[in-house]
């Protein structure tokens, strides 16, 4: 005889970790404050204009994308557990995957894939403003419980502004 449904009932847990989930923002000491801009909706399929490589694929990211003009602001908080990206050549160069290039996150939002961050650090004397392209998001260990998504950035634009 079954007694349990798998999935059924989880509503109070659900509900408690949202709650926890957005009080962790607020009082999470290493908590800071940004800007998401989300990608605007495509009118027409994009042009496949570009030729077949010979080998290997083409990244279909690598399209135009025009972004919404009115930002939405995040609370970040940034995520350094279970880094798979920190690979260090024999000399000490990084193999492309430091924490210079990727950029591993917990966002106070759900953002998807192709969205841009933007939050402003200091640097000695200066502020400079962080660019960073939502490249994916997976899941926390609660899968039933979306808002818990870990999120994998790369640079956006390759560019820093100066605020002065």
């Amino acid at each position: 005889m079954i007694n349990r449904v798998k999935g059924a009932g989880h509503q109070p847990l659900t509900a408690q970790l949202k709650a926890d989930w957005e009080l962790m923002f607020t009082i999470h000491p290493l908590a800071f404050e940004g800007l998401a801009f989300m990608p605007e909706e495509q009118d027409q399929a994009p042009v496949n204009d570009i030729e077949t490589p010979t080998f290997g694929m083409v990244d279909e990211q690598k399209q135009g994308v025009d972004y919404n003009k009115t930002p939405i602001p995040i609370s970040i908080i940034e995520s350094n557990d279970g880094d798979a990206f920190d690979f260090v050549a024999d000399d000490g160069e990084s193999l492309g995957f430091g924490e210079t290039e990727i950029f591993r996150c917990r966002l106070s939002v759900h953002l998807p894939e192709g969205a841009a961050l933007m939050y402003p650090e200091q640097i000695g004397d200066k502020q400079v403003y962080r660019w960073w392209y939502v490249q994916s998001a997976s899941t926390g260990p609660y899968k039933h419980f979306q808002e818990a998504m870990i999120f994998t950035c790369i640079p956006f634009g390759g560019f820093e502004i100066d605020e002065n």
